[in-house]
């Protein structure tokens, strides 16, 4: 039996790799509110990139989304279970682009978005 890494109220920040350069540059940050094998389901909030304006919106409805820990196609970073979702944001700082609450953690992702 696989046991996963993650548990039930763990924070996430998940990055969907872009298969083609035309594809939707998509994250999604959330808690873990179910887990089974390498499979985990969260609950939180969509990230989408306007290649029009050059900024990330935030999708305003939370959403419930099942990732793969074992599929190549993501990028997950654990966030510290004290981040509260729905007051993280995307910021640029001095050409870094960060997750934010605003206060005290801040998440670089940088090295997967430098151009976006």
């Amino acid at each position: 039996m696989f046991e996963s890494i993650v548990t039930i109220g763990d924070k996430l920040h998940v990055i969907t790799r872009r298969q083609f350069e035309g594809d939707l540059r998509r994250h999604f940050m959330g808690a873990v509110i179910g887990n089974t094998g390498s499979l985990v389901e969260l609950e939180g909030l969509a990230m989408i990139y306007n290649e029009g304006s050059g900024e990330w919106i935030r999708q305003p409805e939370t959403r419930r989304r099942i990732f793969s820990l074992a599929e190549a196609g993501h990028v997950v970073n654990r966030m510290p279970r004290s981040v509260e979702i729905d007051q993280l944001m995307y910021e640029r700082i001095d050409g870094e682009l960060l997750v934010t609450d605003g206060k005290e953690f801040e998440l670089n992702i940088n090295e997967f978005g430098a151009r976006s």
